[in-house]
């Protein structure tokens, strides 16, 4: 029996799922954390200067990594960061409900950032996949022009008694030939001449059964005397 390694080495399969879930949560800090800056220098310059904005790049990082639902979790988190930073910077409002109101026209205008950004990110991965679909059948068409361009210069042998068509040594079917060689879709219906045939065939009255010599008859009756 073979002994076990010491240190065993993870195998790519385990291990991209473990980088596949990293990348989410790299992008969630590097959002809090750019929210986190914004906010303290909001919270610096007090009201000289307009940060507002500035939360705009959180709620677009996360919506467009981690989607709509991550970007408006953003976006409340930014409406909170945006008050707390107005309160504690000792902004007066002539109105007390003024700074609740002002930091829900905030959150509405995040999360308004946040759906959008998602909207466009789904948009294009949409356009990229119609983009490689739409190559994907155009590479198909080609091939299948090809195809029938070289079936089509070159003379084809078909059987003038079973009506087989010969291609690369074998004898296949027309309906085979049409639709795995041309791409030509069939289906199959009764022409008028073999309806009336068929109709002719079944109006047609039964044969008599015909005498086998070698079968022995049974003589007419004796008239009676």
């Amino acid at each position: 029996m073979p002994p076990t390694p010491l240190n065993p080495q993870p195998s790519p399969a385990t291990s991209l799922p473990e980088s596949r879930v990293g990348i989410p949560i790299s992008r969630l800090l590097i959002s809090l954390g750019i929210l986190l800056l914004v906010s303290a220098i909001d919270y610096a310059t007090h009201n000289e200067l307009l940060f507002v904005t500035f939360y705009f790049v959180p709620v677009s990082l996360c919506a467009w990594h981690l989607g709509r639902n991550a970007g408006l979790g953003m976006a409340l988190l930014s409406g909170i960061a945006w008050w707390l930073a107005d309160r504690l910077a000792g902004s007066h409002y002539e109105h007390a409900l003024s700074t609740y109101w002002n930091s829900l026209i905030c959150f509405l205008a995040f999360a308004a950032i946040g759906i959008t950004v998602s909207r466009l990110k789904l948009a294009i991965a949409k356009r990229e996949q119609l983009n490689t679909e739409l190559s994907r059948a155009l590479a198909d068409l080609r091939q299948s022009t090809e195809k029938t361009r070289e079936l089509q210069g070159h003379l084809q042998v078909m059987c003038a008694w079973t009506k087989r068509v010969q291609v690369e040594g074998k004898w296949i079917s027309v309906d085979e030939f049409l639709t795995d060689h041309l791409q030509i879709h069939l289906t199959h219906g009764i022409s008028p001449e073999a309806a009336r045939q068929l109709l002719d065939e079944a109006q047609l009255p039964p044969k008599p059964e015909e005498h086998n010599p070698g079968s022995r008859s049974t003589p007419p009756p004796h008239p009676p005397t």
